[in-house]
């Protein structure tokens, strides 16, 4: 066989670079920003259509008695597997946009593999398949009995990408994503035209660039556009960006320390609240604790020995404001990057906690993610508050858990999940009706008491007024928009029971009620 140096060159313009391209851009993702949902997409796209290339690729080197099977049971499989999480990235764009609520349409564009695979059985084992002869070094079908269904789904998929295209258009609310919407259906409007030039046979003279499968070419260029607009407008942030806005938007103070506990970084809060400053030492900055050195000195003693120190208190004397006693909380962790030593730090100021409450009292009784009372305080305090409260008044219990909260922490990461709990706390502290106590008793979980209240028709209105302020105030951080869908139980005094352990049933078990009305709401809208 003589050596075809013109076929070498289609070899590698059609199939090698193609496929490595798809590698990169898998590497690419996984290296810049795998915890994003549509950064694994795009990872399982490159993956699956650097495959599908892979196996086309080996079909034209093999005799052309196995193109049939390689052709129709693995290029086309993962060609059309490919498509599915082109898909997929679109709609991951456009559903937190336009609010779309089609959890069913994962599932279903998902059996679209699964018919092609069915129709190629069919194809094969039924009618029987078209042969294959080899036109230019390529493998070719002499002629097409039936129009390939394989080709039929593709279409749809565009179809609906096309009406995902639209909505995400309409929807959006700045130029970022609109720009990516209008270069997507333009762009993929040229894709698909040139491949159904091609498919027809009006380019086949131009076919330098073009597999045997003009599918695998809308792959790469599809995937490769939508991979260089997400890339290019900033939807996948990379981890050092990622972690970097998350210290910089942080209202706690951070820093950075050196093994010597000299402050290498800080955040906007460190800076304003401690006026700390880069290159001073950590310990100059609590001059009680200069006084005392074995308070700091224990501190990373600790650090040393432990890795890491979660609340540990510091009494100081703040100088610019009357020598007044403040008190912090302190959490670290020492990491070693590059055989070198650091500190991690944050400063969780408790100066005003502590002019109202004893220093062992609010550690004993508050929840130090969200600052709120917790369970302990709680139910002590409720029960002998219960028991002072006059027969001719009713007071409320009332219990409250966050719908669809795991899913939170899946999709974002515990976190979020984490700082989504202290947007629902403030947001309690700001729009419950006065006076309440309010605690956390853990998890998503929180509960209020009141020791008078109205008469429960408008007392429930005025909750279900809470109810509507989450839903126009939404937690927003970072392209990440997220509803808080709170379910309440409410118990009365009097009416409901007189005792804490009473009341606390009776809210469960129609918080409970009000969650499976929420659910069986959210799926008749979904479906």
């Amino acid at each position: 066989m003589d050596f075809d140096f013109n076929f070498v060159l289609r070899c590698i313009f059609a199939f090698l670079l193609p496929m490595i391209s798809l590698f990169m851009l898998l590497a690419f993702t996984l290296a810049k920003s795998f915890a994003y949902k549509i950064s694994r997409f795009i990872g399982a796209f490159a993956f699956f259509g650097g495959i599908a290339y892979l196996f086309d690729f080996i079909r034209i080197l093999l005799p052309i008695e196995y193109s049939h099977t390689i052709h129709m049971f693995l290029v086309i499989t993962c060609m059309n597997i490919a498509f599915v999480f082109l898909f997929q990235i679109v709609y991951e764009l456009v559903k937190p946009i336009a609010k779309l609520r089609f959890p069913a349409i994962s599932s279903i564009i998902y059996l679209f593999p699964l018919l092609t695979l069915a129709y190629s059985c069919y194809e094969t084992y039924v009618i029987g398949y078209t042969p294959y002869t080899i036109v230019d070094g390529w493998h070719f079908r002499d002629e097409q009995r039936v129009v390939p269904f394989n080709v039929l789904c593709i279409v749809i998929l565009y179809v609906i990408s096309f009406g995902m295209f639209v909505i995400g258009y309409k929807h959006s609310k700045t130029t970022q994503y609109r720009s990516f919407f209008r270069s997507s259906f333009i762009g993929t409007s040229g894709i698909l035209l040139i491949v159904a030039l091609y498919y027809v046979g009006i380019l086949k003279g131009y076919n330098y660039f073009m597999p045997p499968t003009p599918g695998l070419f809308a792959i790469l260029l599809t995937g490769l556009l939508y991979a260089w607009l997400i890339i290019k407008l900033d939807f996948l942030p990379t981890l050092v960006k990622r972690y970097a806005l998350l210290m910089e938007s942080s209202p706690t103070p951070i820093v950075y320390l050196d093994a010597h506990t000299k402050i290498i970084e800080l955040n906007a809060a460190a800076a304003h609240f401690y006026h700390i400053k880069l290159e001073n030492n950590f310990m100059t900055y609590f001059d009680f604790a200069q006084s005392n050195k074995t308070v700091f000195q224990n501190l990373f003693d600790q650090l040393d020995r432990e890795g890491n120190v979660k609340g540990y208190k510091v009494e100081y004397i703040d100088e610019t404001k009357d020598d007044s006693h403040r008190y912090i909380l302190i959490d670290g962790s020492k990491v070693r990057i590059a055989e070198k030593d650091f500190y991690y730090c944050m400063i969780h100021d408790l100066t005003k906690d502590f002019a109202n409450h004893r220093r062992n009292e609010y550690f004993a009784f508050h929840d130090t993610l969200t600052g709120l009372h917790n369970r302990t305080y709680f139910e002590q305090m409720v029960p002998r508050a219960l028991r002072s409260i006059p027969k001719n008044v009713q007071g409320a219990l009332i219990l409250c858990d966050l719908n669809f909260f795991k899913a939170i922490n899946d999709t974002y990461g515990h976190q979020v999940g984490d700082q989504v709990l202290c947007f629902t706390a403030q947001s309690f502290e700001k729009y419950l009706p006065q006076p309440y106590t309010l605690a956390r008793l853990g998890g998503d979980e929180f509960i209020m008491f009141y020791e008078v209240t109205s008469n429960s028709t408008i007392f429930a209105q005025a909750i279900d007024i809470v109810r509507q302020k989450f839903k126009e105030h939404h937690f927003i951080q970072d392209h990440i928009d997220i509803e808080i869908i709170p379910s309440f139980g409410i118990a009365y005094t009097g009416k409901d029971g007189t005792n804490y352990d009473e009341l606390y049933k009776i809210c469960d078990a129609r918080m409970y009620e009000d969650k499976k009305r929420i659910k069986e709401a959210r799926a008749y809208i979904e479906n």
